[in-house]
């Protein structure tokens, strides 16, 4: 293994930096996806709440 010099040390701070900037970028697109995704299952319930197709009531002691 090569000595660790200032030069490969800089090297490797631009590496490491872009590679957590790119991390983080796809963390936030999933995010995002699934929060999209979240949205229309939300939308989907409201629907079929108002159209009377909705789940049927709970038993007791189920839920909040």
């Amino acid at each position: 293994m090569p000595p660790i010099t200032p030069e490969l040390d800089q090297r490797l701070l631009i590496y490491l930096f872009w590679a957590y900037t790119a991390a983080l970028a796809l963390l936030f697109a999933y995010v995002g996806r699934l929060m999209r995704k979240v949205g229309e299952l939300e939308r989907e319930l409201g629907r079929q709440r108002a159209a009377g197709r909705g789940p049927g009531p709970r038993p007791p002691g189920v839920g909040s």
